[in-house]
């Protein structure tokens, strides 16, 4: 039913004990319904000593306290309030009980109906229309299966386009596990969504309704119940709280920016390490740009603590001359970043190494967690100073920057190939492999041209039929991947000889490959030049090299590997050089 941890009391203990042997513990049984719920009780009235009824739109009830107080505490507070507040009322315990009767109001009625179905069977279908309005009722009635639900499906569909606006849900829900999930969705995409919120700044644009104060984090309302014979008024979600409908610009109603954050939420994601920016300077604009939204609600103490999340020694020269001129920026963090350069060039050579060693950004990769310059157990002033720099997340240079490339349709813009072939999005797609910006290579040929795997138009395109027969592309020696998703294209103008088994695998070195999908008698491929994306999950490592292996026979019983297009989503990581790129 509604909360699981409760649901587990009613499981037989033999589902965990499958052996025949005779044992000293006693049986039991389990019955249906207590594994089925009580959906059977639902609609027919039957026991009910309850009657609900839900204002907009006006509709009966008929329900049992004790599923109700099972599975919603507030339910359980309430019931338990009424019976204590007939008790005082000296009610004859010999007379006829009446049935009570619950009238709710406020938004939402048209939902309660899935609330009631979750409470007596534990089934729940959440779309992008209920899951909203269900969370605000199972956080209302504090139904923890419930929310738990809700949340767990608006985590799995927070994008980047939504993520500011899901967390402003979160929060108002107290949802944490989706608030943890935007804040991860924010700093991967900080770099676009920081750009919207500076834009908007720098070109003054003007809010149609006074201004919300976001300093504080906003709770849902109280959940205690009154001793009338209804609940309190559910919050009318709509107008409670600005964290619901951010402000609306003149120019765009629907754009969300990082400055109608609570102060905390905002300094919560300033300071994470994986924070996706091209430039500290970034931060340092968003900073001002939140500033100059709220200045009238910030104290000096929350000023100061925003700049403190700036990393002010890894700006030019030229920005830190910029920020020099603003008097709001306290002078204590400008010296601090002065004196972190300045020791790169004056300071002994061992005061050197540690700055050295976190500054180092040799590789196109993910950044390893950070290790000491000495790795023996010998103390030295160097360590010391090593450590204070690990202490002071200021003086670290944040996570290396990634391009997160978001499959949305099979041979999108969105992806790998498209953006390298794009030059990063400034120029007209050309195929990068003619560009000599990716490299193909094949196990054999027997028809088509190699390129044309990571070009964007269908063509008939395979190799011999050789068993293990494989395509492999390197990306770049500047840049790596963290795949998160990607897509095949068969290669015939046909159906026969459509791939069925084979493996996806990336390599760092084109010599160690490790297996990142697997696939056997996968029919996804059926038709010609048909296209299927699959998730690729869990993958954590960045790779330059990828390739797919065919690990069995085709559609057609054949060995040829028929594909015609492959493209890749996910983390980029790459170092670019001034002519935009590096060989193959």
């Amino acid at each position: 039913m509604g909360d699981k941890s409760s649901e587990d009391s009613w499981i037989s203990p033999r589902s965990q004990n499958s052996s025949s042997s005779v044992s000293n513990t006693p049986s039991v049984s389990e019955c249906e319904l207590f594994t089925r719920g009580f959906g059977s009780f639902l609609g027919n009235g039957y026991f009910s000593d309850v009657t609900v009824v839900t204002k907009i739109p006006s509709k009966t009830f008929e329900l049992h306290k004790v599923i109700l107080a099972y599975s919603s505490k507030y339910f359980r507070k309430y019931f338990d309030e009424l019976e204590q507040q007939k008790a005082k009322e000296n009610e004859n315990a010999t007379s006829e009980r009446k049935k009570d009767c619950v009238e709710l109001v406020g938004p939402f009625g048209q939902y309660f109906h899935l609330v009631v179905g979750y409470m007596y069977d534990g089934l729940l279908e959440c779309s992008s229309e209920n899951v909203i309005p269900l969370l605000a009722m199972a956080n209302f009635y504090q139904i923890k299966g419930l929310k738990k639900e809700a949340s767990a499906f608006l985590a799995g569909n927070i994008t980047r386009d939504n993520a500011l606006l899901m967390l402003q849900k979160a929060i108002f829900f107290d949802a944490e596990d989706v608030t943890n999930k935007c804040i991860n969705v924010i700093c991967k995409h900080f770099n676009q969504l920081a750009s919207a919120t500076i834009a908007f700044n720098n070109n003054n644009l003007t809010i149609s309704t006074p201004a919300p104060n976001p300093i504080t984090s906003v709770s849902s309302s109280s959940n205690s119940a009154t001793l009338s014979t209804s609940p309190p008024l559910l919050m009318n979600y709509s107008t409670s709280s600005h964290l619901i409908s951010p402000p609306k610009s003149s120019e765009n109603s629907t754009t969300q920016y990082l400055h109608t954050l609570p102060l905390p939420i905002l300094l919560r994601i300033l300071r994470q390490h994986n924070l996706a920016v091209s430039s500290e300077y970034v931060v340092y604009q968003t900073v001002c740009a939140y500033i100059n939204h709220n200045k009238t609600l910030l104290s000096q103490d929350d000023i100061n603590g925003l700049f403190e999340t700036v990393r002010f020694p890894w700006m030019s020269y030229q920005q830190l001359s910029e920020v020099e001129k603003n008097p709001l920026v306290p002078h204590s963090l400008l010296t601090e970043a002065l004196f972190v350069r300045l020791k790169q060039h004056e300071a002994p050579k061992e005061y050197r190494k540690p700055f050295a060693a976190l500054s180092d950004g040799e590789s196109s990769s993910p950044r390893n967690s950070l290790k000491s310059p000495n790795n023996n157990n010998n103390t030295s002033e160097s360590d010391n100073e090593y450590s204070m720099l690990v202490g002071n997340r200021r003086l670290i240079p944040r996570a290396q920057y990634a391009v997160s490339l978001q499959y949305t349709s099979d041979f999108d813009d969105q992806g790998l190939f498209y953006y390298i072939g794009t030059n990063g999005g400034i120029e007209e797609w050309s195929n990068p492999f003619l560009k000599g910006r990716v490299r193909v290579m094949c196990s054999s040929q027997e028809k088509g041209n190699v390129a044309d795997v990571v070009g964007r138009t269908p063509t008939e395109c395979w190799t011999m039929d050789v068993p293990a027969s494989w395509i492999s592309v390197s990306i770049g020696s500047n840049r790596t991947l963290v795949p998160n998703y990607y897509t095949l294209r068969h290669g015939g103008n046909s159906r026969a000889d459509c791939l069925r088994n084979w493996t996806l695998q990336g390599s760092l070195d084109s010599k160690n490959w490790t297996v990142l999908a697997r696939h056997a008698m996968d029919t996804s491929l059926n038709g010609n030049f048909a296209t299927c994306s699959w998730a690729i999950p869990d993958c954590k490592e960045a790779y330059r090299f990828f390739r797919v292996v065919q690990t069995g026979r085709n559609s057609s019983n054949h060995n040829f590997l028929s594909l015609s297009g492959i493209e890749f989503y996910g983390d980029l990581y790459e170092n670019r050089k001034q002519d935009g790129y590096n060989s193959p």
